[in-house]
Order: C-alpha cells, then structure tokens, then sequence
C-alpha cells in the first residue's frame, strides 16, 4: 500500500483497480505496466471533453472497458524498446510492431504510439465479406485504420485543459478524415460493431450501403461509395506495395480471360480442352491412390521439390493432400460447367467487368493528386448528406449535436498544412447558413442576424476556434481604426480576437448586429 502510486490516487478507483488486477496476471516489465497506467489516467483526464466536442462518440465507460479487455485478451508479451536499441523487431521508420497471432507488441517509449499498436491488435484484417472482391480488402483497411486512429484521439488530442490536433501526430490524414465523415454520416454505434464484430456471417457491407440509401437516398449514396471504393483504393497504392502487386497481376488476368470471352466460340473450346485436362488429373489422382507404389513415388517426388518446412511426413498425409486436390479439381469442372450456360456466361463477364472497374483505379499515374482530387469530391458529397440531417433534426438536442459535429468535421485536417475549414470555405457557407436557420427554427437561438454573410463570418470564425463548450461563448464585434473585428469570449474571460473582412460596405446595424454588444453564439 505504500507503494501505491500518485495514478492511482487520481485517477477513479475502479478503472485504476480493474487494470492493475489485469497487469498482474501479465509478465510485463515494470515500465510497460507504469506505461499503461499513464495512458489510463491521461485518457480519463481528457475524456470529459472528448464526449463534449464529439457528441456521437464511444463512452468513457465503453473506451476504457474496451481498452482493458484487449489487454487482458490480446496481449500476450508488451515491450517498449529503447530507442536507440537494436535487438527488435520493429521495423526501420516505423515505431511498433505487432504479431496477432503470438498477440505481442514492441514499441517505442511513444505512450500514442503504444496504444495504437495495442488497438491495432484487437482488429481482424478483413471486416468484409470475401465476396466483395478487392474492397474486402481496401475498404477493411481504410476502415480498421481510420478507426484505430480515432481511438487513440483522447490521448493525442485531449488533456483536460485543451483539444489540440498536431497534424503531423495523426498517422495517416486521408484515413482520419473519411472514418470521422463516415462516423458522422452512419453513426459511431455502426461503426464500432461493423469492426469489433465476430460474426463473418453478418453481412455489415450490405447493412451499410442499405442504411445509407434509407438516409440520404440512392443517388448520393451511389456517388458515395463509387468514392469510398476509389479512395481506399489510392490509399492502397500509397500505403501497400505488397497488396498492389497481388492486385496488378490479377488485373492482368482478368483482361486476358475478358479478352477470351469476346470470341464466345473459341472460349467454349478452352473450357471444354481446361475440363478434359482437369479430369485427367483427377483419373491420375485416382490411380495414384489405388497404387502403393505409385503413391511411393509420387511422395518421394513431391518432398524433393518441397523446401524443409514443408515436407510431407507421410504417405498417409500424401493421401490426404491428394483427396483434397481431387476435390478442388471436381469443383473447377463445376465452374467451368455453369460457364457454359448462358446466363451463368454473361453473370461471370459482368463480375469480371465489376472487378475490372476497381482495378482500373490501379492505373493511375499520379497517385496523390488524384487521392487530393477526391478526397475533395468525397467532401462534396459528405456536406450534401450532412445537409439532409440537418433538415431531418426535430429537436433542440438534435440541432446542437449536429451544431457540435459540424464545428468537429471542420476542424479535421486535410492536408498536412491545412484544415477543412481553411480548404473548402466555400463549400461550407451554404451548411453553416442551413445550420443557423435550422438552430433559429428549433428554437435553440434567437434571429437576430439579417444577412447570410455575416452568418456565415461569425459561425466560420466561432468554429475555426477549438473551444470545448460551444454553449459558453459569446462573442461581440467591435470597430479597431476603422475596421471590424470580432472577439469571443469563454464564461466573460477574452478567448479570441478575430478581424473581420467582409467583401463589400456591410450595414451592421441594420443586418441585426449592434457594434460593442455581447451576444451569446448558442
């Protein structure tokens, strides 16, 4: 007991206890335990105004259970390596390392950099159905990632004091901004069980792309996804040599057996010429099975090509390798059978059209111009959805929440050097007005602003702020050597000075705006 740290003085007893019983049951070093500690107590610090600044986010409760429960479950071995050593696995320019499957992780003394890796673990590779070809792949990863970096925000971003985002900390920007466009367009909630989720059989793609269509219909759901597969797709490029080259040689395949179908007559011909020679391997499977020394001789033949780890032990275990090659080739014949009827025929070349689609994606020469080109696009289209929840909202609750979302969404970062509102300011004056007539309509502000542009100035500007509590500002413009400026203010104490540069002569008075008067934002 008198060894009891200052942590656990601070932080609440039951989340403290809960993880200290846990790292008990863990052979890890005293300094990854103390580590986990830290990571604790810092979260439980900042989540208080995690929850304020994203209203549909994970609860404290949830984060922390979730956080604990993986360590129990999935971390076997945590080491923090020095980082000047060189007896570890991690990589060059990288800073973890992680094997699912041992469930261990090594990583530098980087406490966000550590709980990435240890979120990264509990995430399965695919979260999409294998049916959906290629973006089973892109899509899961542009989602795992995306959600990974979201968890590891209330260490990053928040300290109990501030919310503060050092662009060059977020580990991949594209990743973050289309997960937190997602998690505002489908829900948080969605989103978490799409990716914890454990049961294959759920098809969450297609619950996804439904519940788009019931949401913001058919037409900016199609555009939606039409970007969402492009976008993982150049991050793909960006991101994973080793996948892009399984991608390019099945692309490469797939033009060639499009490129055979189109003489329907000669395609008839190789499939039938591909079924003989597939039952020829069947017959001399069968033959090889029925001859002992046949089969001796198939086994010493096959473990002299084989390298050492993947010998073959056993004639018997030969037999069993057969009868499942057997099988493969009885299922290839099917195939190649339901291709010879007609419909089965314009299906296949349709799927491979589908699959030729994605792929084509591959082809682009300047990766990161068009990545940049459509993640733009991709906001065109997240501010028309955005739109249609915000006419959707019925109650005050509904129209602060989204008040909230807003000022978060065009806070993220879309470049290295730039946040969305610094990026796009255009494209967002027709929501924030939307935002403002819909808050004045539901009551949650009085009309009091008579011109679009001075809404669109003032709530800008408000937002471009990294407040907590949008609900305690108030703000006020005032005249400095013959120009306007607006200050904000937090509980009366001065937050923020802001000039004010409006396009044309503005009439303050008479557009509901009294120069030197306080008013409330919210």
């Amino acid at each position: 007991m008198k060894k009891e740290n200052l942590i656990s003085k601070i932080v609440g007893k039951n989340y403290n206890n809960e993880l200290e019983a846990v790292l008990e049951q863990k052979a890890f070093e005293e300094n990854v335990k103390n580590t986990l500690l830290s990571i604790l107590y810092k979260i439980e610090t900042g989540y208080k105004d995690v929850e304020v600044v994203k209203p549909d986010t994970t609860t404290k409760d949830e984060y922390i259970n979730n956080f604990i429960s993986v360590i129990y479950n999935q971390c076997n071995k945590i080491k923090i390596i020095r980082m000047n050593e060189t007896n570890t696995k991690i990589a060059p320019n990288h800073t973890f390392f992680i094997d699912k499957q041992k469930k261990e992780i090594e990583s530098y003394p980087i406490e966000r950099k550590l709980l990435y890796a240890i979120w990264k673990i509990s995430k399965r590779n695919l979260i999409i159905n294998n049916e959906y070809y290629f973006i089973n792949y892109s899509l899961s990863n542009l989602l795992n990632v995306g959600n990974t970096i979201d968890r590891i925000e209330p260490l990053r971003d928040f300290n109990g004091y501030s919310w503060t985002t050092v662009n060059s900390e977020i580990e991949s920007i594209e990743h973050n901004l289309i997960y937190q466009n997602l998690r505002i367009l489908i829900g948080n909630s969605f989103l978490n069980k799409w990716i914890d989720n454990k049961e294959i059989i759920i098809d969450y793609y297609e619950l996804f792309t439904d519940k788009l269509i019931e949401i913001y219909g058919e037409k900016d759901t199609n555009i939606l996804i039409d970007l969402l597969i492009k976008i993982s797709t150049l991050l793909l490029i960006k991101f994973d040599d080793k996948k892009l080259k399984i991608y390019i040689k099945d692309k490469k395949t797939i033009n060639t057996e499009l490129e055979n179908m189109k003489n329907k007559q000669r395609y008839i011909e190789n499939i039938t010429k591909e079924k003989t020679e597939l039952l020829n391997k069947i017959k001399k499977i069968d033959k090889t099975l029925n001859d002992k020394q046949l089969l001796q001789e198939e086994y010493i033949k096959r473990n002299e090509e084989l390298p050492l780890d993947k010998k073959i032990f056993s004639m018997r275990i030969l037999s069993e390798i057969m009868i499942k090659e057997r099988e493969q080739y009885y299922s290839k014949i099917e195939e190649k059978n339901e291709l010879l009827n007609p419909k089965k025929f314009v299906e296949y070349s349709e799927e491979l059209e589908n699959k030729k689609r994605y792929l084509d994606i591959l082809d682009t020469e300047n990766v990161q111009e068009e990545l940049k080109k459509s993640m733009l696009q991709f906001q065109k289209i997240f501010l028309s959805c955005f739109t249609k929840k915000i006419n959707k909202a019925e109650t005050k609750q509904e129209i602060i929440s989204l008040i909230y979302e807003f000022r978060y969404y065009i806070q993220l970062p879309i470049s290295n050097n730039a946040k969305i509102y610094e990026e796009i300011q255009e494209q967002l004056k027709p929501t924030i007005i939307q935002l403002y007539n819909k808050a004045v309509e539901l009551k949650v502000i009085q009309k009091n602003i008579n011109n679009q542009d001075i809404i669109y100035m003032i709530w800008k500007n408000i937002f471009s702020l990294r407040a907590i509590n949008l609900e305690e500002l108030s703000f006020k413009i005032i005249k400095n050597k013959g120009k306007y400026e607006m200050q904000v203010f937090d509980e009366k104490i001065f937050e923020e000075k802001i000039p004010l540069n409006f396009d044309k002569d503005i009439n303050l008075k008479e557009n509901g705006i009294k120069v030197g008067t306080t008013q409330k934002f919210i």
